[in-house]
Formats: structure tokens, sequence, C-alpha cells
């Protein structure tokens, strides 16, 4: 049953990352995934090393990110846990960005 389920979660497991100009010319993100009743869809944010539930992915400078790199399926899961179930970002960047603890 959990194989069917982690392969349901990677077949529908999308991420639509797209750009939009705004009226001060910056860049939104947006993540669609698939999603249930019972598992909100959630994708897990990992800044420098750092999971936090609660950021903003926008208000991330593009110039200062040195590498994106997504995580998904029981890789995810195996080293976030069940935060990670809808898929991991990995975000580097140049200079280690400061987050506020939760």
């Amino acid at each position: 049953m959990k194989i069917v389920l982690t392969i349901l979660l990677i077949v529908f497991f999308q991420i639509n990352a797209f750009s939009q100009p705004v009226k001060d010319s910056s860049k939104r993100v947006v993540f669609r995934c698939s999603a249930s009743i019972s598992y909100p869809s959630k994708t897990l944010i990992v800044i420098d090393g750092m999971a936090n539930d609660s950021i903003d992915i926008n208000t991330i400078n593009p110039a200062s990110i040195k590498s994106v790199t997504v995580m998904k399926g029981p890789a995810a899961t195996a080293l976030y846990g069940i935060k990670a179930r809808e898929g991991v970002i990995l975000i580097t960047t140049k200079c280690e960005v400061r987050l506020p603890a939760i």
C-alpha cells in the first residue's frame, strides 16, 4: 500500500514555477501539487540547509540564488521526514540567508 501511495505521489507531483512581471518588475513563484482532504499539499522549502515551513519564497532575491534542487518521492521523505511527502525544494544561496527561527 505504501508503494502504491508513493507512486501516486510521484506521478501527481507537479511544480509549476513561472515568473510574471508585476508593477515593480519582480518575479513570483507559484507551486501546484496534488492534494487531498486528509493530506493538504505543502512543498517543504529548505534554504541553506534550514527547513522552513512558513517562508515566502517570493521574498528571496533571485540574484542571490546559487542553485535550486528539486527532490521528490522516497528520497525526500527519507531525508526530511513526513513534511517532505509532497517534495522538497533545496535552495542554496551565494551568501547564507539568515531566517528567523520558528
